[in-house]
């Protein structure tokens, strides 16, 4: 930004007297000529009668010829003074304020004599500076990330529109995402993890060459405009996708994954890069690669994915969706009186659709709570079947139901009507749900559980929490992930730190089950490690609600259908 000039040093010359001084000769030239222009005329008049003798002489005439061209010339260099001092600056001042409409700008004012024209001057260099500070930091605001101070994602789409429209020469778009991100923040807290970022931050920007812009698009999730092809950056892009970054006293390893597009191979338009690169970032962080480059079949399967969520608006209003169950069984009593129950999306088209297929597009839709709450419906619908079978259900929440303001509510009126029913239902959540938001997940988990609803953390021992951490949250049941339990019955660490998660959790007064026990030598381990429950495919699939009852309830004779 140019610094405006400094201000005008203010005159001793008045504005009045200023004026007088302008004017004065100017009258004085007026009444002269036009006491000339009398004289003439009335000479004039009298020429025809007088004799030549009492005219005036010619050094007379002369005399009075000078006396005009004297004041002509007066007024003309009086007129000509004024407009340089008095008009000028005023038409400059006009002009720039008109200028200041549409873009400020610095500019050098004309000198006045005139004190009041100065003051103005000054007045417009003054408002200027204070516009052309105010567009810089709004500037500022507008493309640069102010954690980080790079870049952000409208700047690095607009210097990726102006390379594409002026250049018209290969382009490549690169954007990488911290994968482990969340399981740092989950331990290490939100101030140390922003400052993960920070320090990503600077190292990507000391790896590559000042050419290349660097944006913080959101998150943890970064990009970078290579003007040329992406060998010039791979070698920086290695090191940045895979490092150690010190913050304060932890040394924390960085897992990122890169998504690469290239103008024009996979496109003209800076958005439709930006997503294409992106795309093939989130295909790199499910195949756990390190750097994916955009191809047109992931487009194909991104229109796919679009379709689908407008299929999914219309299976919950159609209601397609049906429930299955998965029996636990009992190890204290050797019987099944525990299921899951989990969700199938009856399509209409593509047939029996598992909750893989479709819960994580209603989750980043936020079409999970409309599910969640038909769910919850559909499971309150079978506690009459619970209490006479002393059976009790459990199903899952997600993260973004632990962020429903109105989710709470909703299992009141429930309750409210059939109060007794709360008792045989288990709310199921993750370790990494829970440590989203803890504080927003603990007041509603607290305000379920004195709803009489039980709570289990599930899939534990795959996220980074600690269990003794977990036990703020109002917790009933420990579900051990199948990572834990699969290899138990071959490696001995393996069973010694089974053996010791099943023990933590009997410590802390939980119920302890272990999902996905498949064979039998992983169930026998389990037995014998003093487990409540199994839960897998040793036992049972999922299976239809008749099948479930005709199998595994007392008095299947009973002719109970699912509500709907």
């Amino acid at each position: 930004m140019h610094k405006p000039p400094h201000p005008v040093e203010r005159p001793a010359l008045g504005t009045r007297r200023a004026l007088v001084y302008c004017l004065l000769p100017l009258m004085l030239g007026m009444g002269a000529a036009y006491w000339i222009t009398f004289q003439w005329l009335v000479l004039g008049l009298m020429n025809a009668n007088m004799p030549s003798a009492a005219l005036p002489p010619a050094t007379h005439w002369l005399e009075m010829l000078a006396l005009c061209i004297f004041v002509a010339i007066l007024s003309l260099v009086t007129s000509r003074w004024i407009q340089r001092m008095v008009v000028q600056p005023l038409q400059q001042l006009s002009r720039h304020a008109q200028a200041m409409a549409q873009q400020p700008e610095p500019w050098e004012p004309m000198h006045s004599p005139v004190r009041e024209i100065v003051e103005l001057q000054n007045s417009f260099l003054s408002l200027s500076r204070q516009l052309q500070e105010r567009e810089h930091q709004i500037r500022q605001t507008a493309y640069q990330d102010p954690l980080t101070g790079l870049a952000n994602r409208t700047y690095l789409l607009l210097a990726l529109r102006d390379r594409i429209q002026r250049a018209r020469e290969p382009v490549t778009i690169v954007t990488w995402s911290i994968d482990n991100f969340d399981g740092i923040q989950e331990v290490l807290g939100h101030d140390l993890a922003q400052h993960l970022l920070k320090k990503a931050a600077r190292k990507a920007r000391h790896l590559c060459a000042d050419h290349i812009v660097l944006a913080r698009l959101e998150g943890p999730l970064f990009g970078a405009l290579v003007p040329s092809s992406l060998y010039a950056l791979k070698p920086s892009l290695e090191r940045i996708l895979q490092s150690t970054v010190r913050v304060r006293q932890h040394a924390l390893s960085v897992e990122a994954r890169a998504g690469v597009a290239h103008y024009p191979a996979h496109g003209h338009y800076a958005e439709d890069l930006l997503r294409d690169a992106d795309m093939a970032r989130q295909v790199a962080v499910k195949t756990r690669r390190r750097v994916i480059e955009f191809d047109q079949r992931m487009a194909a399967r991104s229109a796919a994915r679009i379709a689908l969520i407008g299929e999914l608006k219309a299976a919950i209003a159609d209601e397609q969706f049906c429930l299955h169950f998965q029996p636990k069984l009992n190890l204290r009593t050797n019987n099944i009186n525990q299921a899951e129950v989990l969700i199938r999306w009856n399509h209409p088209e593509r047939g029996l659709i598992a909750p893989g297929g479709f819960i994580e597009l209603a989750e980043q839709t936020g079409l999970i709570r409309d599910i969640t709450r038909w769910v919850l419906l559909q499971v309150y619908g079978l506690t009459p079947l619970c209490l006479r079978q002393n059976l009790k259900l459990s199903m899952n929440l997600s993260a973004i139901d632990l962020e429903d303001p109105d989710l709470l509510q909703f299992c009141k009126n429930l309750h409210r009507g059939r109060p007794e029913g709360t008792r045989h239902i288990t709310l199921e959540i993750t370790e990494s749900a829970a440590m989203k938001n803890p504080d927003q997940a603990l007041e509603l988990l607290t305000g379920l559980a004195e709803l009489g609803f039980q709570i289990a953390i599930d899939d534990y021992g795959t996220g980074y929490s600690s269990l003794a951490y977990l036990r703020r949250f109002p917790v009933t049941e420990l579900k051990i992930d199948r990572s834990l339990v699969q290899g138990a019955d071959l490696d001995a660490d393996s069973q010694i730190i089974l053996e010791s998660t099943i023990q933590m959790g009997h410590t802390m007064g939980l119920v302890v089950t272990t999902e996905g026990v498949e064979h039998d030598a992983e169930f026998e381990v389990v037995r014998k490690l003093g487990v409540d429950y199994v839960q897998g495919f040793w036992l049972s699939r999922p299976m239809p609600y008749e099948e479930f009852r005709l199998k595994h309830l007392v008095g299947n004779h009973d002719q109970l259908t699912q509500p709907n």
